[in-house]
């Protein structure tokens, strides 16, 4: 999470605040320490995919090439993120406040 481009996102995602930047790297680096993403990861991705992430939320592998794939038949959570889930980027940050945001199709 320290290259250039990974900071260069956090400090456009706050509009060039650097002090807003500086608060929300911290909880991410905080939230990637006190989350299992390995298990997330693998639970609905294809199988291995917790080899990918370090115990500290760091990735074991490239950060720079994305190899995750999704597993939407893997089980019934798999199949409802699937189908309910959204699967894309927003175009702007929706939430005033930072929180992260959760789209759900119905």
């Amino acid at each position: 999470l320290c290259d250039p481009l990974t900071l260069e996102r956090f400090l456009n995602a706050r509009n060039g605040d650097v002090e807003s930047a500086k608060k929300m790297y911290q909880n991410t680096v905080a939230w990637r320490k006190s989350t299992n993403l390995g298990a997330a990861m693998s639970k609905y991705g294809e199988a291995g995919q917790e080899n990918h992430y370090n115990g500290d939320g760091s990735r074991a592998t490239d950060a720079s090439v994305w190899t995750w794939r999704r597993s939407p038949n893997k089980n019934a959570d798999c199949e409802l993120i699937h189908r309910l889930g959204f699967w894309g980027r927003l175009p702007d940050p929706a939430s005033d406040d930072g929180d992260v945001i959760a789209v759900w199709r119905l």
